[in-house]
Parts: structure tokens; C-alpha cells; sequence
């Protein structure tokens, strides 16, 4: 259920670049791309203490179910920063298929 959660975030970043003015594919690559970059910079030395602002760190949540006991607080607050990203990708993604052009 954590991993469809996981996916729905890459679905829901294709969906809003290719709501703009883009093939679909090419937003899908524009999607994969953006958590590629966001992934290695989480892995830099740089970034270390902002690790809670990438999006890539909040998707290894799925991790945290086999732990024991269960942190839940930790868990619940990474699925909803996920969640969250879900829905303002979704909204932005809607807005700009709602002011473009349907002839172009």
C-alpha cells in the first residue's frame, strides 16, 4: 500500500508536466528526472542537515514498516508530506490544463 503511494507520486508529477504544453513521454521523463536530481542531492555531503526538504528522502518510508516496533509518528508524517506533494502536483497540474488552450 506504502509502495502505491510511492508510485502515485511519479504519476502524479507526469501528470502535471504534461498538463502543460508537452508530449507525454517527455513529461514522464521530466517526472523522472526531477527525482533523479532530487536524489542525488539528498546523497550530497552538502545537503546533509536539509535532507528533510527533498522529496526522495520521504519516499523511503516504505522502510520504516519493517522496522520493530512500527515508528508510526515518523511513518505518518512521511506519507503525508507525500501526500501533500501528491495533491499541490495535482492542483497545479489541473490549474494549467485549465488555462491552456485546447486547440493547441
Amino acid at each position: 500500500l506504502i509502495l502505491a503511494v510511492n508510485a502515485c507520486t511519479m504519476f502524479s508529477l507526469a501528470f502535471m508536466f504534461s498538463c502543460f504544453n508537452m508530449k507525454p513521454a517527455a513529461a514522464t521523463i521530466l517526472g523522472l528526472s526531477y527525482l533523479l536530481v532530487n536524489a542525488v542531492m539528498e546523497n550530497m555531503p552538502f545537503f546533509e542537515e536539509y535532507k528533510a526538504f527533498f522529496l526522495t528522502y520521504h519516499l523511503k518510508c516504505w522502510l520504516l514498516v519493517f522496522n520493530q516496533p512500527v515508528d508510526g509518528a515518523q511513518l505518518l508524517e512521511n506519507l503525508s508530506v507525500i501526500l501533500a506533494s501528491n495533491l499541490t502536483a495535482f492542483i497545479i497540474g489541473a490549474a494549467g490544463f485549465h488555462v491552456r488552450d485546447i486547440k493547441t
